[in-house]
């Protein structure tokens, strides 16, 4: 296979999982991701 093949063949994969893919709680930039570290969480374990 070339590597335009290959790649086609990615392109419509990927297009395939439009929709349907979904992400827990992920934060829209590093400053929330940052924010959201540093609150404590009460879903993490206790040790």
């Amino acid at each position: 296979m070339s590597m335009a093949t290959d790649l086609a063949d990615l392109i419509r994969m990927v297009e395939r999982q439009r929709g349907s893919l979904r992400f827990e709680d992920e934060p829209a930039s590093f400053a929330a991701a940052l924010h959201a570290a540093k609150k404590p969480s009460s879903h993490r374990s206790r040790q």
